[in-house]
């Protein structure tokens, strides 16, 4: 087999596996797919395949605009942790 094509299937069930784990909610998905979408531009550039580069950027910004949200999710949950367990100490 294709060295190219054992790459592509590699990256094709690391791409899954990041998916997988952002449906479970684990953060770490967002850095493999997001890892895994700039791997997918890169292949699709050196192909010509200029449509699919276009969504995967789409989806590289779907993937930034996610951390970030997710981040401020998680914030805003500690200060409520930290803010309800102060009350119940008081």
């Amino acid at each position: 087999m294709e060295t190219f094509t054992i790459f592509t299937w590699c990256l094709t069930a690391v791409t899954i596996y990041g998916t997988l784990l952002n449906s479970q909610r684990k953060k770490i998905g967002f850095l493999i797919w997001g890892a895994c979408n700039m791997a997918w531009l890169l292949v699709d550039a050196s192909r010509g395949i200029w449509a699919q580069c276009a969504l995967y950027t789409v989806f590289i910004a779907f993937n930034v605009y996610g951390w970030v949200k997710w981040t401020e999710h998680e914030e805003k949950d500690t200060t409520k942790t930290t803010e309800d367990k102060s009350a119940l100490a008081a």
